[in-house]
């Protein structure tokens, strides 16, 4: 097998293909292509539209809980200087684009950043800690339908956001194309 580490990594949403079929299309064929970010928004998004048709199931609410997450920390750590231990979603976002970037999510969007805490919360002591533990038990009994909807609709607008940041509000219409679904 041949290694080739020639990469193209990257820092925000994608120019390729109308939906996340076509991602991942471009993705098999591009094999040095790297854009975990959207990946994990994407993964969220087919988890939640299969929710839609099929109905609610709590291990894919809790994978599509951590998708989301995980893609808004990878799409801020792509945007912020290079560090050693790169910072908790929370730091990222509050703190480091901030100082980084002069990027203000707590300032400029308080409702999204206040979701963002809420859905860490839940990403923090369930999907990475659920166990046996009563007390995070409970607290899984506190997502439903409309609990993630709303974590959907913060991330896609944080992601908005952020691409407004890194494209000066002008976005170009290619980087939009996985942000066309309402919550």
């Amino acid at each position: 097998m041949e290694e080739n580490f020639d990469l193209a990594i990257a820092a925000s949403g994608s120019s390729y293909g109308l939906d996340t079929e076509l991602y991942y299309e471009m993705v098999k064929k591009d094999k040095k292509f790297i854009n975990l970010q959207l990946r994990q928004w994407t993964e969220a998004l087919k988890r939640f539209e299969q929710m839609e048709q099929e109905g609610f199931n709590i291990e894919e609410v809790v994978l599509t809980i951590q998708s989301l997450c995980s893609s808004l920390e990878t799409l801020a750590g792509m945007n912020i200087k290079p560090v050693e231990n790169v910072p908790s979603l929370i730091a990222l976002f509050k703190y480091t684009l901030k100082q980084d970037r002069g990027w203000d999510l707590y300032s400029e969007r308080l409702d999204l950043f206040v979701t963002l805490v809420d859905m860490d919360n839940i990403n923090k002591n369930i999907v990475k800690h659920l166990g046996k533990d009563i007390s995070r038990q409970e607290l899984l009994k506190t997502i439903n339908y409309d609990k993630l909807r709303e974590y959907m609709r913060a991330t896609k607008e944080i992601w908005i956001w952020m691409l407004g940041k890194i494209f000066g509000g002008n976005i170009p219409k290619e980087q939009l194309r996985f942000f066309n679904k309402q919550f």
